[in-house]
């Protein structure tokens, strides 16, 4: 995967809709965290201990301080701790470029609202993702 400027990987432990996660993330961090990131979302195991369901979600396009404030809202949020994977629920940049099977879903616009792309679909589907 190539990488634009710094990447924030967050990865939910196995849940019945990808959806649900997907939206929770959304809702938990403040809008402004994610203006002008582009997201990323899929099932992608990062070595061999890795659980394939876990889903996992990029963010990436901005500075390191912009990524590190949006790092501080995930980590802040117990509803979202609760939710994230046991093994390496967090990774950045370098684990992310070795990844592979994420679906480009939008770029964040200036009010902070994800424009989704025409081409992306559910997670390991083919319709849009519901925000």
């Amino acid at each position: 995967m190539e990488i634009i400027r710094f990447a924030l990987g967050i990865r939910f432990a196995p849940v019945a809709q990808d959806d649900a996660a997907l939206e929770r993330l959304l809702q938990e961090v403040p809008k402004k965290r994610f203006i002008g990131m582009k997201l990323y979302a899929g099932h992608c195991a990062i070595d061999e201990k890795d659980d394939e369901r876990i889903l996992t979600v990029v963010t990436m396009g901005q500075g390191i301080k912009k990524t590190k404030a949006l790092y501080n809202s995930i980590i802040k949020s117990s509803v979202l701790n609760g939710m994230l994977a046991e093994h390496r629920p967090i990774i950045l940049t370098n684990a992310i470029a070795r990844l592979d099977g994420l679906e480009y879903c939008g770029e964040f616009n200036k009010n902070g609202e994800l424009i989704k792309a025409e081409t992306a679909g559910k997670i390991g589907q083919g319709a849009p993702i519901d925000q």
